[in-house]
């Protein structure tokens, strides 16, 4: 890769579709919860996390997601 992170040319996107960069293979499909904080949060297992960022404190979240989708992160990032 010399330093490059390969990424698929854009496409269209359809109704309530959200992408990113992925940090692991695979595609997931399902229910998205929007969350802004994770203090007295929860999430259903299936899943899919969306929020601004997170930190150690959200891995008890990622038991039941089924994928997590950041506005703020990268491919190094844990999570």
């Amino acid at each position: 890769s010399r330093g490059k992170i390969p990424t698929l040319p854009p496409r269209p996107l359809e109704e309530n579709e959200l992408v990113g960069t992925p940090v692991s293979p695979g595609v997931v499909i399902g229910p998205v919860r929007v969350l802004s904080r994770v203090e007295g949060s929860s999430i259903q297992p299936g899943e899919i996390l969306v929020t601004k960022a997170t930190d150690p404190g959200w891995t008890p979240l990622f038991l039941n997601a089924r994928g997590v989708l950041l506005e703020s992160g990268g491919t190094l990032q844990h999570g």
